[in-house]
């Protein structure tokens, strides 16, 4: 890594949102509709990859985190209705795992 090079940008406040208005605050529930994700745990947090947000990963709220050993793409729907996006890293990572490269 260069040091004038930024690697990632970490969004935890409602300002800023994908094309598809998924921000900080968004409800669990309201971002699996016609998604597929792919669960990751690190850094005590729950992430989401969805190949419709290629470079970018979404936290969950700390209650998946709890779960996490019982957590699985399948039983996400069974998370609290509180459970809600509560971070948005941005990476721009066009890497080959889980859904091949960014287009």
């Amino acid at each position: 890594m260069r040091d004038d090079a930024v690697s990632v940008i970490a969004v935890d406040r409602p300002a800023f949102s994908t094309r598809d208005s998924i921000r900080v605050d968004t409800p669990l529930a309201r971002f699996l509709v016609g998604r597929h994700v792919t669960v990751l745990v690190g850094e005590g947090k729950v992430f989401l990859l969805s190949s419709d947000h290629c470079g970018n990963s979404f936290g969950l709220s700390a209650e998946a985190y709890g779960q996490v050993t019982h957590l699985t793409a399948a039983t996400l729907a069974r998370l609290p209705r509180s459970t809600v996006i509560d971070e948005i890293l941005i990476t721009g990572i066009s890497t080959k795992f889980p859904y091949g490269p960014c287009t």
